[in-house]
């Protein structure tokens, strides 16, 4: 199977960095983060933290910038991340992204985790730093397996595994997904996940692609997989529905927001 080149592309409108590049313009741009919505404005206001460096759009700085609970310098324009995703570009989008999860973590890394001291910023590092016991905080990131199960010869016959969440409003279908375990490796989190949520052994799992994931701080790591054994047994903690969907038989799947929506259609063109 071929590797998976279309779930998220590299964006080379979106360069992300550190720190300024030295020739950067002195014009920019500040993506205000209130609560976890984006507001984006040519001038930091309102900042409850020190801004944060996202790196280089369209030639341009951009900043992360924290908005204090309760506050609002947009007057209620700020907007989720999955609103921003049909207003902004690609690139746009990946850098408000990186914005919400940078604040965040700097909202919840003030103080030291082992001694308590407050922490401050590592000068030309993403940490940081406790100047007491000298623990350095990192942005978080939890790696997450999503995978599209097949059975069947390839082709018209070939049917796909798709579930719908317990907590989803709507009657979407999507891919499994799941956390990836301390000391498990992605293969691993994809066979388990598939037998936790639905009771099926699968095998040869294929990487297809990877994507940044700001709800809040995960990375999806896309997989297919080749049903093995068993019948469909749903967690009902997890899944509400599962079953096998033939290509002209697909219901509401995500939308292109998110690599499911894409490993589904990779699946539909093959």
């Amino acid at each position: 199977m071929a590797c998976y080149e279309t779930a998220m592309p590299l964006n080379p409108r979106f360069h992300l960095l550190t720190t300024p590049p030295a020739d950067a313009p002195s014009t920019a741009r500040y993506v205000h983060v209130v609560d976890s919505k984006v507001w984006i404005a040519d001038e930091p206001v309102m900042a409850d933290t020190v801004p944060h460096f996202v790196g280089m759009v369209d030639g341009s700085p951009w900043w992360a910038v924290g908005v204090a609970r309760g506050s609002d310098p947009s007057d209620g324009a700020a907007v989720d991340l999955y609103s921003y995703h049909g207003r902004a570009s690609e690139h746009e989008w990946l850098a408000a992204g990186r914005a919400v999860q940078l604040i965040e973590w700097a909202r919840t890394h003030q103080f030291c985790g082992r001694c308590g001291q407050t922490t401050e910023p590592l000068q030309g590092e993403r940490a940081m730093r406790c100047p007491g016991c000298g623990l350095m905080a990192f942005p978080r990131l939890a790696p997450a397996m999503i995978t599209l199960v097949t059975r069947g010869a390839p082709g018209d016959g070939q049917e796909a595994l798709l579930a719908r969440g317990v907590q989803w409003k709507v009657p979407m279908y999507s891919c499994l997904a799941g956390f990836v375990e301390p000391g498990e490796s992605l293969e691993a989190a994809v066979v388990r996940e598939v037998e936790e949520e639905v009771g099926l052994i699968v095998a040869a799992p294929s990487y297809r692609g990877s994507q940044p994931w700001p709800f809040p701080h995960s990375l999806m790591i896309g997989f297919r997989a080749d049903y093995l054994e068993g019948d469909i047994v749903c967690d009902p903690s997890e899944i509400a529905d599962a079953a096998w969907f033939a290509k002209d038989a697909i219901p509401m799947i995500p939308p292109g927001i998110s690599i499911a929506r894409k490993l589904i259609e990779e699946w539909l063109r093959e």
